[in-house]
């Protein structure tokens, strides 16, 4: 059950491959194929509700030869729902075990996403750490050769190191957080994924006219399950109602003595069995209880809808805030990056200082730090609202059931 590219490391290094890899390997997926297994043979037990019983009692009392026994088969003819109530409350215990699958597959496809964003987005920072130190050690080979040329002082060539020093330590700080979140991914994934392709941003693009919000209270998987939740339960209910009515079977009874010949006696016939325990009280109290329940599943069903309208519209409102952050560093960024180079030219005419250009560099690579982290972090809660919504399950190969 390996996705496809998933064996060759070179080619299984993408978002989609990912999300294949955890919506079929992780440990939560094949616990809820098991589940949803076992809802199988449940209801093949429903349906074998219809099919012919066969049961054998035998008497035998001290001296006495009216010793016999009784051979007995029935088939229900009519059950007044009982049978066919059971079915369709099987029949919906599937529909609610595949929705509980979709929940959860769904629930790892916005985590993984999540995960494969963020890893990607510490990767670029590790780029951007080591241009830094390759910047540092280039400041800090020009500063020794002034030093050597009488033009710049011990102080300058010990300031220059210990900043060079300080960017190999952001360097390995930063190799320690893509390390990490290496680990969260594959955790998710169970197969080694290097995430050396950006996400496609189309898939964080949402229509104009489409409210995020609105559609997941429709679209988000918990929601589809409290939904069939609350059919399931008022099946159920359906079900206690008839549980207090009798049963039409054809029956047969065979008699068995070895010592006399009871074939005359055998009997076949309809017969109708019913009961009605604590003088009915007890299956009214039921039936009673289980329409209780219907109003508690309509409650839980309204509450997750509430849920899920307050989840996304807390990230469409970080999303919009994001953007603006990313519109304001890019432009610093840009600012910042001409400045340095205008700092450089001013300390190659002596009008600056190398405490100014390495004092720039810092701040100017902070900036970049912040603005891939900017990026990073919209592009986590675009994914977020489009794993809600059901915009990724394409790229997992999960279909809706």
């Amino acid at each position: 059950n390996t996705p496809a590219g998933a064996e060759n490391s070179a080619q299984g290094n993408d978002l989609s491959t990912a999300l294949q890899a955890a919506v079929r390997l992780n440990p939560s997926v094949k616990s809820k194929i098991a589940e949803l297994k076992s809802l199988g043979y449940k209801l093949d037990e429903a349906e074998a509700g219809r099919l012919p019983s066969f049961s054998i009692s035998a008497q035998s009392l001290y001296n006495n030869d009216d010793n016999y026994g009784v051979a007995r088969g029935q088939v229900p003819i009519y059950s007044f729902g009982k049978i066919s109530g059971s079915i369709k409350v099987a029949e919906q215990g599937i529909d609610v075990g595949k929705l509980s699958l979709l929940q959860v597959q769904r629930q790892l496809i916005e985590d993984t996403a999540a995960a494969y964003n963020s890893y990607w987005g510490i990767k670029q920072r590790v780029i951007i750490a080591e241009d830094n130190v390759a910047e540092h050690n280039r400041f800090y080979q020009m500063i020794s050769r002034r030093q050597e040329g009488g033009v710049a002082s011990a102080a300058d060539v010990r300031l220059a190191l210990s900043r060079l020093l300080q960017a190999q330590a952001q360097l390995e700080q930063i190799k320690g957080a893509a390390a990490k979140a290496r680990n969260e991914l594959e955790a998710l994934t169970q197969i080694a994924i290097s995430a050396d392709k950006p996400v496609d941003q189309a898939l964080a693009v949402f229509p104009a006219e489409q409210d995020p919000t609105k559609t997941a209270q429709d679209t988000d998987a918990r929601v589809k399950v409290r939904m069939a939740e609350l059919e399931q339960t008022k099946k159920e209910a359906n079900l206690r109602k008839a549980e207090r009515m009798p049963t039409l079977y054809a029956r047969y009874d065979k008699y068995i003595n070895p010592k006399y010949d009871y074939s005359s006696d055998n009997k076949v016939g309809l017969y109708l069995e019913g009961s009605l325990d604590g003088l009915g009280i007890i299956g009214q109290k039921r039936a009673a209880a289980a329409e209780a329940q219907i109003a508690v599943a309509e409650e839980n069903l309204e509450d997750t809808r509430n849920e899920i309208k307050r989840r996304v519209a807390n990230l469409v409102t970080e999303r919009g805030i994001q953007n603006n952050i990313i519109s304001s560093y890019e432009q610093s960024t840009e600012e910042m990056e001409e400045t340095l180079k205008s700092i450089i030219r001013q300390f190659d005419a002596g009008r600056k200082s190398w405490i100014d250009v390495l004092n720039f560099q810092r701040e100017l690579t902070d900036m970049r730090h912040q603005l891939v982290q900017a990026k990073t972090n919209w592009l986590e809660v675009s994914l977020r609202i489009a794993a809600i919504n059901g915009r990724l399950d394409s790229e997992a190969e999960v279909k809706e059931p």
